[in-house]
């Protein structure tokens, strides 16, 4: 894959090889039409048709078929269909002769040269033709549902190669042709990245840091690029870490030990005076530390002066991972002081501003201006938001960063190395610079500013040809997730918190709180409370900002106050994806003391009408259901539907099913249920358009125009397939025929199970409708003839009569759901 950028020094390794393996039978076959001809049309995206990975996970292809089929077809076929005269097959070929033998392996070092030729043809058919543009996305969006049909143990590295090249193509076409969202953008998060976070490994990476690179970075290109960067020189020490959690960036403050520039130097401290300190904090103003030119002759004291008015000082951001911290004295190695004293010296001279004083550059760090034992002044840090804002620059200290210089790297490793940052990663750096009028990053050589990564990603999007445009549109987000706080308090948001905060971690859960109300610019003193702080901040935060409406699909934790049950209960952590369901600023929502008032379509479900008799317990040792999915029929369509969520990684679950399943708290709620439908973006709120994500609530009340709702859990809501359709319609038919012809003698064990709650009656009953139940089953396989390919479709293999039989008893018990009409899209909800 030589088209992909990569960091200065670094070359392509054995990993990075991918296997020839396609045939030439895809030469002059359009690229629809070739999956038709080698028998693959369930690859070709059917409205009600299963899915290919579906498909094929119940109807296998042997492994070589299915990567010699897909390298054919989604690579070379894609890149025929692209290139046109241009394309030559051999041209991504090549052989290697190495120790093992003669192979070949395929080769892009002449695709972006092509592609560059091919840009200006293609924008002219863009633009004097849709339907030539609209299938180009069409094959591109193909390509991007189709390259991962099945992981292990298909070659990793073949899903890779096709998604790289339909990628780079799709962000040419995006770029160049101007038609906004029609191509496909993210094609590297349905990659398995094991092969790209092993390389991190290998290259000296944190293990917590390359997890979440590989969560945060979603295109292929920034992937590769992220896996080729060593950082040996900056993670020493973080051997202890895991995916999870870094553990060597977690804090023990009981044995926390500053440390010295080098592991080998034993220099003595230096402190500030504690009883300056706290008289000046007590005046209400703000300490900072003078440096001045003698600084390594003193007596070992720093010198505290207050800041005035005009005063022009540089405040410091940095990790208390990296040893710049004290816990128990507001003292610091002599090492780190004469350090500082350089780095403060090195941006009073590249500063134009002149602060008039002419004995030293002031600084505020917070281990030195912070009194570290109790006293008057301890409260400072209460005024973190106004430090940070006066002060004339913030500089950044991170260890990962100062371990090497920028003049060695591409600005491109230069942004990777800042983005994926520990600095980056904890919760208070936040505010520390996002408040900052003018934000440096330290690395070994010299300082960068914020403006020279956007000047880099700018002119590297500018530029002609079609090379990097994916890295941009994969770093610029991360540099907007802070850059937007600088200079424009106006702009923060809920959404806009809420993205930076996504991959953020702290080592005292409580402070989030205190960290959001700073940001959110909230006038309260959080610390005071020992318990409550997230509730307080929701309340404050709702009276002083508007709540996006779409924070009811929210997927975390929830707070458990009254009224306030729809609120996070955090934003840190790569699962709390609350910017996805906020983006729409429009959709705003109104605070209520019953909870959050929203507007969205929606409709009412029901159980089914209850049997005129006991529901005789026809699978005692298995579950009916599973505890995260249910059938739901429409009433009058009388068209099937599949209502689901994820077990695992859905809190609200045990919070509020209390592990009961979704059909269980249909039933045994006693009250009727509602889905909340979440807007689609095409605005369009009819139920029948297809998948979307809902809101599964128990309707407490109706009053006043008002749906009140307690929130059970977020869910999906998607139309069965066209099969699924014909196979339940027939399940339905029997399960219906069966009632109709059972009751009377079901009615007469019923008063006996009330009494016994088991007799050989029921039993011989039950027995006997079971086997009713599998002859119905069997006859319907020989009068409705497409029954049985229906069933394989969605099926496993060999199981297609018993799953059938399953479906019938669960319909004869009535286990699914009932969806009433559509509710407009104007209906109010009041969401707890």
């Amino acid at each position: 894959m030589e088209h992909l950028r990569l960091p200065r020094g670094a070359v392509l390794t054995e990993i990075d090889l991918v296997p020839y393996v396609a045939d030439k039978d895809y030469l002059g076959v359009p690229f629809l039409s070739y999956p038709i001809q080698k028998g693959f049309s369930h690859a070709i995206p059917i409205r009600g048709q299963s899915e290919f990975r579906v498909y094929n996970t119940l109807h296998p292809t042997p492994v070589a078929d299915l990567e010699r089929f897909l390298q054919t077809w989604l690579f070379f076929g894609l890149l025929q269909e692209v290139l046109g005269p241009s394309y030559r097959h051999d041209d991504f070929v090549r052989v290697i002769r190495d120790i093992s033998g003669t192979r070949q392996v395929l080769t892009t070092s002449k695709l972006l040269s092509l592609l560059d030729q091919w840009v200006p043809s293609a924008i002219e058919k863009a633009r004097s033709s849709d339907t030539w543009c609209n299938h180009l996305a069409t094959c591109l969006n193909i390509v991007a549902q189709s390259f991962i049909v099945q992981d292990d143990p298909f070659n990793p590295r073949i899903s890779f190669s096709i998604a790289t090249t339909g990628e780079i193509i799709a962000g040419a076409a995006t770029h160049f042709f101007k038609v906004g969202s029609k191509f496909v953008h993210v094609w590297g998060s349905s990659l398995s990245k094991s092969s790209q976070i092993q390389q991190m490994y290998s290259n000296g990476w944190c293990k917590n840091e390359a997890h979440v690179s590989s969560q945060k970075f979603v295109t292929t290109q920034m992937l590769h690029f992220l896996s080729k960067i060593l950082k040996h020189e900056a993670y020493r020490g973080h051997q202890a870490c895991q995916p999870e959690q870094c553990i060597a960036g977690q804090i023990d403050l009981t044995n926390y030990q500053p440390k010295h520039r080098d592991e080998k130097c034993d220099c003595t401290f230096m402190s500030v005076d504690e009883e300056k300190l706290n008289n000046i904090l007590e005046q209400g103003l703000l300490p900072l530390l003078r440096f001045g030119k003698d600084v390594a002759c003193d007596d070992g004291h720093i010198e505290l002066v207050v800041s005035k008015d005009a005063s022009s000082y540089i405040a410091i951001s940095h990790v208390w991972a990296d040893g710049l911290g004290n816990p128990c004295n507001n003292a610091l190695p002599r090492c780190q002081i004469l350090w500082l004293q350089q780095l403060i010296g090195r941006v009073k001279e590249s500063s134009d501003q002149d602060d008039g004083q002419d004995s030293g550059s002031l600084c505020w760090l917070d281990t030195l201006c912070c009194p570290a034992t109790p006293g008057p002044g301890k409260t400072t840090t209460l005024g973190m938001k106004q430090i940070y804002e006066n002060a004339s620059h913030v500089l950044v200290l991170d260890l990962s960063l100062q371990a090497y210089n920028i003049e060695d790297m591409c600005m491109f490793e230069a942004c990777a190395r800042v983005f994926s940052s520990p600095w980056l990663r904890r919760l208070w750096t936040l505010q520390e610079g996002a408040f900052a009028k003018r934000l440096l990053i330290q690395f070994r050589d010299r300082q960068i500013t914020v403006a020279e990564i956007f000047t880099s990603l700018r002119d590297a999007f500018k530029s002609e040809g079609c090379q990097d445009k994916e890295l941009v549109y994969d770093l610029t987000p991360h540099y907007s997730a802070f850059s937007n706080y600088v200079g424009n308090r106006a702009k923060v948001d809920l959404r806009l918190v809420s993205k930076a905060l996504r991959y953020r971690s702290v080592s005292v859960a409580t402070d989030e709180p205190l960290c959001l109300a700073n940001l959110f610019g909230l006038n309260i003193n959080l610390a005071k409370l020992e318990t409550g702080r997230m509730e307080k901040m929701w309340q404050l935060l709702s009276l002083s900002h508007r709540i996006p409406s779409g924070i009811v699909f929210f997927e975390g934790p929830k707070i458990g106050q009254k009224g306030y049950r729809w609120a996070p209960s955090t934003l840190l952590g790569l699962e709390n994806k609350l910017e996805s369901y906020t983006g729409d600023s429009s959709e705003l929502a109104t605070v209520s003391p019953n909870g959050l008032v929203v507007q969205f379509a929606g409709t009412l479900l029901s159980e089914p009408k209850p049997l005129p008799y006991l529901l005789p317990r026809l699978r005692q040792n298995r579950e009916v259901l599973q505890a995260n999915s249910l059938h739901i029929r429409h009433t009058n369509s009388r068209r099937w539907w599949f209502l689901s969520y994820p077990w695992q990684t859905n809190p609200i679950h045990t919070e509020r099913l209390q592990q009961r399943s979704l059909y269980l708290s249909l039933r045994e709620d006693l009250v009727p249920h509602a889905l909340i439908l979440s807007p689609l973006p095409t605005r369009s709120h009819s139920i029948s358009d297809g998948a979307r994500r809902v809101l599964f609530a128990a309707v407490s009340e109706i009053a006043d125009g008002i749906h009140y709702v307690q929130a059970r859990v977020c869910a999906v809501l998607k139309e069965h397939s066209t099969a699924y359709q014909e196979v339940l319609s027939v399940a339905d038919k029997i399960a219906r025929d069966l009632q109709q012809n059972e009751p009377s003698e079901l009615v007469a064990v019923t008063r006996q199970v009330e009494l016994e709650n088991e007799s050989e009656s029921h039993l011989s009953v039950v027995m006997s409708l079971m086997g009713k139940v599998q002859d119905a089953a069997h006859e319907a396989f020989e009068n409705h003839p497409g029954l049985k390919e229906n069933l394989e479709e969605i099926s496993m293999p060999g199981t297609a009569e018993a799953y059938f039989v399953d479906l019938i008893e669960d319909l004869y018990e009535r286990r699914y759901g009932v969806m009433n009409e559509t509710l407009p899209e104007t209906t109010k909800w009041c969401v707890d």
